[in-house]
């Protein structure tokens, strides 16, 4: 299975969710690449930071049920501040539909899970430029956020 992540840059300072999100590459809008780390089963973590905040999105398959492999999990741990509300852009897709409390069908096939460690605002499901995005704030209060999204087929 193919599992397209959205363009562009994953994080952009939005006023609002309502605004549109920038079409510049990631390095033109301040995103630096940091280098990665591999854990104890040779699994990568991507390091980068934007805007006075450090990324660390950690991809790491996912296993249920006696099944080696039923999706993919992507862990997105923040640190830092940002001195604008800053937003997390989950998804892009030709069609997304919320089924449950934090849980989208993108194209109707695969199954998106979307949870935080610091709550605050709820994702914002809208259209723009053809398709449908799932903005998710990111809440910076304490100094770090952690964003789990879980994609399942």
């Amino acid at each position: 299975h193919l599992i397209e992540l959205a363009p562009n840059a994953p994080l952009a300072k939005l006023a609002s969710p309502n605004d549109p999100w920038p079409t510049a590459l990631a390095r033109e809008s301040g995103f630096r690449f940091l280098g990665y780390k591999l854990d104890a089963q040779q699994q990568p973590t991507f390091r980068y930071s934007f805007s006075g905040v450090t990324v660390e999105d950690q991809p790491t398959p996912l296993k249920a049920g006696g099944q080696p492999f039923v999706g993919l999990r992507r862990t997105l741990t923040l640190a830092g501040s940002a001195s604008e509300p800053l937003y997390y852009r989950a998804a892009v897709s030709s069609k997304i539909e919320k089924t449950a409390e934090g849980e989208y069908k993108l194209d109707g096939f695969w199954t998106m899970k979307l949870s935080t460690t610091n709550g605050g605002e709820a994702a914002t499901l809208r259209q723009a430029g053809g398709k449908w995005e799932l903005l998710v704030p990111v809440n910076l209060s304490g100094g770090k956020a952690v964003l789990t999204q879980d994609y399942v087929w």
